[in-house]
């Protein structure tokens, strides 16, 4: 995907058919708007690396499957699940990378 070099907060940005809009955190990152496979999934771009992405996925639930990656390189964080909807993903070193989040 290519996103914005240098976004407003707020800014929005249609690809492959969905909506993000830039949060510029911290730390900076895009995030699914809408256009999710089904009702129950959300998608968290970290754009900029950081050791800590900090996802508010709305999907209701604390114990949802997670898949992080970075391309084809599947990552493997240490997850905090906050409350229902929000989670916290941490990394031994910085990362960037897509979190899918579904129910």
């Amino acid at each position: 995907m290519a996103f914005p070099g240098t976004p407003n907060p707020g800014d929005r940005w249609i690809e492959g058919g969905r909506l993000f809009e830039f949060d510029p955190g911290p730390p900076p990152s895009w995030e699914l708007v809408s256009g999710a496979a089904g009702g129950g999934q959300h998608e968290h771009l970290q754009v900029a690396p950081a050791t800590v992405w900090a996802i508010n996925h709305d999907l209701g639930q604390q114990y949802v499957t997670i898949q992080a990656v970075n391309g084809n390189t599947t990552m493997i964080p240490d997850v905090e699940f906050v409350d229902d909807d929000n989670c916290t993903l941490t990394f031994a070193q910085a990362r960037n990378g897509r979190a899918i989040i579904r129910r």
